[in-house]
Formats: C-alpha cells, structure tokens, sequence
C-alpha cells in the first residue's frame, strides 16, 4: 500500500503542475482514469489505485472513466462495455465526490475477434498459451460479418456472433454496433456526464 501510495501522490502532483500550466494558457485538462470499483487494492493490477480520482477531479476540467475493456484481448469472450459495469464505474467515481459535471465516460468503438475452443472459452495454442485475440478494423469486421453469414446478437454492450475459418471457432464482440444505444442509456441515467469515444489501434 505505501508503494502505491507514494505513486499515487507522485501522479496527482503530477497532474496538478500540468493543470497549472495549462490552464495559464487558457486550455483545459481532461485526465483519462482507468475504472475503479472498490478501494481495495488489487495486488495483481494496482494500476487503477494510482489515480486519485478526488484529488486530481479539484484540479482538472474533467475526468474521462475508461469504461472500457472489461472483457479483453486475453480473458474469455464477451462484452466490451457492459452497461452495467459501465455505469457502477462512473457511479463509484462520483462517491469519491467528483461532480457529475467533471465526469466523462469513455465508451468504445472497436470489436475483438476471439478464437474459441469448443466450450466457447478463449483458445491456447498447443503449448497451453492463450491465444490474444485481434482487435478489427472496420474492413475485416465487415469480412468476418460476411463470414459469419446469420446468427447475429445484438445484447448488452455489443454485437456478437460466431463463425469458423480454417477448421478453428471465433467469437466476435463488436462495441461500435450498440454505441448510440449504449449512449442513450448512459445518458438516460446520469444526464449530466460527458461522453467520449475510444477507437482502438490504426482503424481506417
């Protein structure tokens, strides 16, 4: 904990002088913040207890919660941005006292090809390693929806839909095909925040 929390004062001082700086040239600083859903440090992934969100939210203009990523390029298939989770994020940053009118959510605009294995979980190569899957562009997302043929879901937090390719399964979550959706809702229950999209990689 005290490591963490010697980084954790380390950045907010950080973004403090930078804030200083910019606001002097009459600029704004927004500060993307990783989400964080309890204040109890995770040893296997501190990096979410480094942001101060209280601290740094006195000093910024706005605050962008990356409420993204939940399901990810090495965990098994499924939603990028559940709704859900989404909003129990943003809403736990507001108890820290951050005003809704600093808060921004971060909702994303990309897709992740998952390879499956045959109980739908991600796959490993045959030395046991999982296998990442791919973030698309919207050119092979339009090619694996070809592939795909039918069978399409539209659910919480994305698109989804299965096809197989050279004797191997994939699972395809697409974001980008729920996000004025997902927008509405996000607005629907916390009107006052901002919205900001989040593309992944070198989309054409």
């Amino acid at each position: 904990k005290e490591g963490v929390d010697r980084i954790s004062t380390g950045y907010t001082n950080l973004v403090w002088a930078l804030s200083a700086a910019m606001h002097q040239q009459h600029r704004l600083m927004r500060v993307a913040m990783l989400v964080q859903n309890s204040d109890v440090i995770d040893p296997t992934h501190i990096a979410p207890s480094v942001f101060n969100d209280k601290e740094i939210a006195e000093h910024v203009d706005q605050v962008v919660v990356m409420a993204y990523n939940f399901s990810y390029s090495t965990s098994n298939p499924g939603p990028i941005a559940p709704p859900a989770e989404v909003l129990a994020a943003l809403k736990y940053v507001h108890t820290w006292g951050v005003p809704w009118s600093k808060v921004a959510a971060g909702v994303p605009l990309y897709a992740y090809n998952w390879q499956v294995d045959l109980q739908g979980n991600i796959a490993t190569d045959r030395h046991g390693h999982t296998i990442a899957a791919t973030d698309l562009t919207p050119t092979q997302l339009a090619h694996s929806v070809w592939l795909a043929h039918a069978g399409m879901l539209i659910k919480p937090g994305g698109v989804s839909y299965s096809y197989s390719l050279a004797g191997h399964t994939h699972e395809v979550w697409d974001s980008g095909g729920v996000v004025a959706t997902d927008t509405q809702e996000i607005h629907h229950a916390l009107p006052r925040i901002g919205v900001t999209i989040w593309k992944i990689g070198d989309a054409d």
